[in-house]
């Protein structure tokens, strides 16, 4: 099985989703966090989770960036094939 956590910071999934992710891991699950590149993407791995980038605007309004963004996302869940996906954060909610 396979779980996407998806969120707009790697800051976001390592501090608030890391213990929910090592729930699951422990239950077997394959874990991919999904967001952009920051400073914890390295933690993240080192958990034993996956990651893969997402570029997508932290505070922009602007509806065609976001629709290039959706569209990416569209595509990772197309190559990821997820069980299970949990979004967090406004943006990736939205």
């Amino acid at each position: 099985m396979k779980a996407l956590f998806v969120a707009n910071t790697d800051w976001y999934l390592y501090n608030f989703r890391r213990s929910l992710a090592q729930f699951l891991f422990k239950q077997g699950w394959e874990i991919v966090m999904v967001s952009p590149f920051g400073p914890y993407v390295a933690s993240l791995e080192k958990l034993g989770y996956r990651w893969v980038s997402w570029e997508v605007g932290r505070q922009t309004l602007a509806p065609f960036q976001e629709l290039a963004a959706l569209n990416r996302l569209k595509i990772i869940y197309i190559q990821e094939i997820p069980d299970l996906v949990h979004h967090f954060s406004l943006i990736a909610v939205l």
